[in-house]
């Protein structure tokens, strides 16, 4: 490069001692010193433009041979094939997953849609960034370049951060597949990591939840191990009732299916409730009861309010039929002391 400027320079300095020869006199009013000069300055500037001219000749044949015009046409034509088969390979990848998508949003609810829209999202984006690479490194491979040691040096730069980062890398990979494959969605009540309450979002890093009690949980998605929704099949509610083993077994039926009958009544099937109460029978012989069992189905989160209303029912009932709820009771067996002993005369006090 400083060859190039210093041959310039030169032709330039040549020129403006052409046009001016000293002081600003015309060429014609210059002596003999000065034109000698200023013909050497020029002799000196042509063979260097020529010079240059030829160097950049002798650059252009060296990479413009007729072996390397074929290897540049060869590679020219792999480029583009390689290119086609990877723009294929995209445009089917990328509708096939959005199609996949499409499917599993029209049997999602809203939110649930909204989930789904955003994992579509980020999968489409991680694939084609994955085709990019791969052209990427086709095309640097085709035109010679050695892309082993950028693969190595990759590799370890990605087990480096995956070390680093690998509890965050889980949480979204997690997230990730709980999105696509729906375990749950917002508002379904579920047990996540011992924490049990509404799903109030759903994210790639984690999941928030809100327990019976207020309380706002926020739980990464690499500590969900086990997943219990609640809310995708009605709740089956065994109901147990103790009764005392003086009552006889035809006046514990009667007074249980009076209640069932009068639960029925109030509580209406409908949304909450999908299946009447219905007495089972005797289920088990405890140490001071003998235990009943009684059975509905509900959603979950009614069954507590209808488990309640059970149980007033129950009360009432057993309370005017005059049957006591039995009770743990200690019986303690005392023998009888025996007469006292007499007292020695010799005894010393």
């Amino acid at each position: 490069m400083q060859t190039i400027l210093r041959k310039l320079y030169l032709m330039v300095l040549a020129l403006s001692i052409a046009g001016m020869a000293g002081g600003g006199k015309p060429l014609w009013a210059a002596d003999d010193s000065e034109v000698e000069d200023a013909t050497e300055v020029a002799k000196e500037a042509a063979s260097a433009g020529a010079d240059a001219a030829k160097d950049q000749l002798g650059l252009i044949a060296h990479f413009f041979t007729p072996d390397r015009l074929s290897l540049y046409l060869l590679n020219g034509i792999r480029i583009l094939v390689l290119l086609v088969i990877v723009g294929l390979i995209w445009r089917v990848g990328g509708f096939l997953i959005r199609r996949l998508l499409r499917n599993k949003q029209r049997a999602a609810s809203a939110a649930g849609g909204v989930q789904l829209s955003t994992a579509g999202h980020l999968i489409e984006s991680v694939f084609n960034y994955f085709m990019l690479f791969i052209a990427l490194m086709g095309v640097l491979g085709i035109i010679g370049v050695d892309i082993r040691g950028m693969v190595a040096g990759a590799g370890i730069a990605g087990v480096l951060i995956a070390f680093v980062s690998q509890s965050i890398i889980k949480d979204w990979v997690s997230g990730l597949f709980t999105l696509i494959e729906r375990h749950y969605d917002v508002g379904d009540w579920v047990k996540l990591a011992d924490f049990e309450g509404e799903v109030l979002s759903v994210g790639m890093r984690s999941t928030t939840i809100r327990t019976a009690y207020g309380e706002t949980v926020f739980i990464p998605n690499g500590m969900v191990d086990a997943v219990v929704n609640y809310s995708k099949y009605p709740s089956v509610v065994l109901f147990d009732i103790p009764l005392p083993y003086e009552c006889d077994n035809l006046t514990a039926r009667q007074a249980l299916a009076e209640a069932c009958d009068r639960f029925n009544n109030e509580a209406e099937p409908g949304e909450d409730l999908y299946s009447p109460a219905d007495l089972l029978g005797v289920n088990a012989f405890e140490a001071s009861a003998v235990m009943w069992r009684i059975s509905f189905t509900s959603t979950y989160l009614a069954h507590w309010v209808h488990t309640r209303q059970l149980r007033a029912i129950l009360k009432e009932i057993l309370d005017d039929r005059g049957i006591g709820i039995p009770y743990d009771q200690l019986v303690i067996h005392q023998e009888p002391a025996g007469p006292p002993e007499e007292s020695s005369p010799d005894a010393v006090d």
